[in-house]
């Protein structure tokens, strides 16, 4: 009796261990490839690049019509606070309509936007100044000017259905961020523009070689910095801050992301990924590590997010980039 008791028991332990039981490393490490930290690495980096590109794509586009339509002659009525409506060419194509309402007709057509003011915006195709690779915008914007001046900007807004297509793929944004922008000149008559952006959550929904998936940027708290040449092209763009990522795509399990840049990540030439510098993110268990290299990213896996690095691999920057969506 005693004997088929201990080898019952011996049973129970092997099936336990079959089954996972106790956790430990090693079944942690069987429920994350290195497929899936990488997929779930590339869109850390893709999505909050993107959405921060369609906004800020949002508010030059509109800035630039604005600039070049200076004294047009509105529809509509006339007199203090009446509705403006006006459909403008953007800078290299496509066009914007809005309705602006607040303030007065005279602020409407100065050429800036102005405090008090609220845009109701609808683009077609429109293609403004460039922030990224050949980008387009279509889809509607709800934008509440709340201080605005030649150094400074807090901007709400509010996008519906607002898509960003460029040679990557398509970016729709739904839901509400807020943009705190500061402006600074640099050297050789340049800009520096700095655009801290919040939000408690945004919907992104991607289409990336064909493949569709969904995206909610949670507590993003970003700041990107463009710099500008004295005609006013992109010279280079930093990201930096924090948000939390839920990813949700056929290609693998969904997931809830933590992820923070260390330091700042410098954009690629097409702005909607990233060339040079490093991040981190957390999935509820485990913690992923990327490092840029001239051409190259390295991943570092963290197993149960204790401290040590479990895993590591390198990729083609091309290849992880495609790895997104």
């Amino acid at each position: 009796m005693r004997v088929l008791q201990l080898m019952a028991g011996c049973a129970a332990v092997v099936l336990l261990a079959g089954c996972g039981g106790g956790g430990g490393v090693d079944n942690i490490e069987q429920t994350l490839s290195s497929e899936t930290a990488q997929g779930y690495a590339a869109d850390s980096q893709a999505m909050p690049l993107a959405a921060s590109t369609t906004v800020q794509t949002a508010t030059r586009a509109l800035e630039s019509a604005l600039a070049a339509q200076s004294g047009t002659t509105p529809s509509g009525p006339s007199g203090p606070s009446a509705l403006v409506a006006l459909t403008l060419s953007c800078a290299n194509g496509g066009t914007l309509s809005f309705s602006v309402s607040g303030g007065t007709v005279a602020q409407h057509l100065n050429g800036l936007l102005d405090a008090g003011e609220t845009y109701q915006l609808t683009f077609n195709n429109c293609a403004g100044p460039a922030l990224d690779d050949n980008g387009v915008l279509d889809g509607s914007l709800a934008l509440v000017v709340t201080a605005y001046s030649p150094t400074q900007a807090d901007l709400t807004h509010t996008a519906n259905a607002l898509r960003l297509t460029n040679t990557q793929g398509r970016y729709t944004l739904q839901g509400g961020v807020r943009e705190q922008r500061s402006s600074t000149a640099t050297g050789g008559g340049g800009q520096r523009l700095a655009s801290h952006l919040t939000s408690s959550g945004l919907a992104l929904q991607g289409v990336v070689a064909g493949r569709s998936s969904s995206y909610e940027l949670r507590s993003l708290d970003w700041t990107v910095i463009c710099t500008l040449d004295v005609s006013g092209l992109l010279v280079q763009r930093t990201h930096q801050g924090a948000l939390t990522l839920a990813a949700s795509t056929p290609r693998r399990p969904n997931a809830t992301l933590q992820v923070a840049t260390q330091g700042t990540l410098v954009a690629s030439d097409n702005g909607l990924y990233a060339a040079r510098g490093s991040f981190s993110l957390a999935t509820n268990h485990d913690r992923i590590f990327v490092v840029y290299g001239s051409t190259t990213v390295m991943l570092e896996l963290d197993l149960g997010n204790n401290g040590s690095i479990d895993r590591r691999w390198t990729l083609p920057r091309l290849g992880f980039d495609a790895e997104a969506g």
